[in-house]
C-alpha cells in the first residue's frame, strides 16, 4: 500500500507509473523492461556503450524529481533499475519514504536496504535524509564508469577486497576514490569522463552534508556538452538534455540543524 501511495503521484519518462479507475489499480510497465541495469551491464558492448552513457542524466533527473516531489527511494541499486533501451526507469518504491506532509525527512527507521550501495550513515543506524539517495546512486555511476571503461563490476569488487576484505562501498570509501582515478585514466579520457568522474567522487562523500545536490546533480550533466561530439551531450537521453527549466533546489530536506539534533 505504501508504494501504491508513492506511486500515485509519480510522473516522470523514468519512473514507474499508475493508474486507477472505480474498479481497479495498475502499475504500468510499458514497455515491459528487457533487462535490470546489473543484468545489462552484461551486454554492453562497443556498439551500446553510448546508451549506457545517457543513463547518467537521466537517473540524475529522475532523483530530482523524487527529491523534488519528497519522496526518498531509500533503496537504489542495479537491480531496482530498468532498462528497456533505449530508457531506462527507477522502479521499486516499496521502502520509499514520502515526507511531504512531515516537517522534515531525517529518520532513524531501519529499512529493508541493500548492504552493498546503502549509504555510511544508513549501515551505522544513524539519521539520514536525501543523501543517503545520492550516495547509493553513486555507487551505482561508479559501476556505470567501471563498464564504460571496459573494466568489470567483479574486477572492482577485487579491488576493493584486496584492500578491505569486503564489496561495501561505504567500507571502501576510499577505494572508491582510488579505483575512480584508476579507471579515468583508461583511454581514451572525454571531458565527459573527467566530469562524472569528478561527480561520483561528490556523490560517495563519507558525511552526508558534503556530497552533492540532486538539483545540482542532474543540473551539471544536463548541461553539459562536449565540443566536437556527434552527441551535444553524450550523458543524457533527448529526453533529459538541456532541459533545466524545471530543476531548482527547493526539493532539498539538507538542513544540517535538522539532520542529526
Amino acid at each position: 500500500m505504501n508504494e501504491l501511495k508513492i506511486l500515485k503521484r509519480l510522473h516522470h519518462n523514468h519512473c514507474v507509473a499508475s493508474y486507477t479507475d472505480p474498479k481497479y489499480f495498475g502499475i504500468i510497465m510499458a514497455p515491459v523492461a528487457e533487462y535490470d541495469l546489473a543484468t545489462f551491464y552484461d551486454i554492453v558492448t562497443s556498439e551500446n556503450v553510448a546508451l549506457l552513457r545517457s543513463f547518467f542524466g537521466c537517473l540524475a533527473n529522475a532523483l530530482n524529481f523524487l527529491h523534488e516531489a519528497k519522496i526518498r527511494h531509500r533503496d537504489i541499486k542495479p537491480q531496482n533499475i530498468l532498462v528497456n533501451a533505449p530508457n531506462v526507469y527507477l522502479t521499486d518504491f516499496g521502502i520509499s519514504l514520502d515526507w511531504e506532509n512531515m516537517s522534515r525527512s531525517t529518520t532513524t527507521q531501519d529499512t529493508a536496504k541493500s548492504m552493498l550501495y546503502c549509504a555510511p550513515e544508513v549501515a551505522r543506524y544513524e539519521k539520514r535524509n536525501t543523501s543517503a539517495d545520492i550516495w547509493s546512486l553513486g555507487c551505482v555511476f561508479l559501476e556505470m564508469f567501471t563498464i564504460i571503461k571496459g573494466k568489470t563490476v567483479e574486477e572492482q569488487r577485487s579491488f576493493f577486497r584486496s584492500r578491505s576484505d569486503n564489496v561495501r562501498f561505504f567500507e571502501n570509501i576510499s577505494s572508491c576514490k582510488q579505483w575512480m582515478i584508476q579507471t579515468r585514466e583508461i583511454e581514451p579520457c572525454s571531458p565527459s569522463d573527467v566530469l562524472m568522474s569528478e561527480i561520483v567522487l561528490e556523490m560517495l562523500q563519507e558525511n552526508a552534508d558534503d556530497r552533492i545536490l540532486a538539483s545540482v546533480l542532474a543540473n551539471r550533466i544536463s548541461r553539459h556538452s562536449e565540443p566536437g561530439s556527434m552527441d551535444s551531450n553524450p550523458l543524457c537521453g533527448d529526453c533529459c538534455a538541456g532541459d533545466t527549466s524545471s530543476i531548482s533546489d527547493s526539493g532539498s530536506d539538507r538542513d544540517p540543524l535538522e539532520d542529526f539534533d
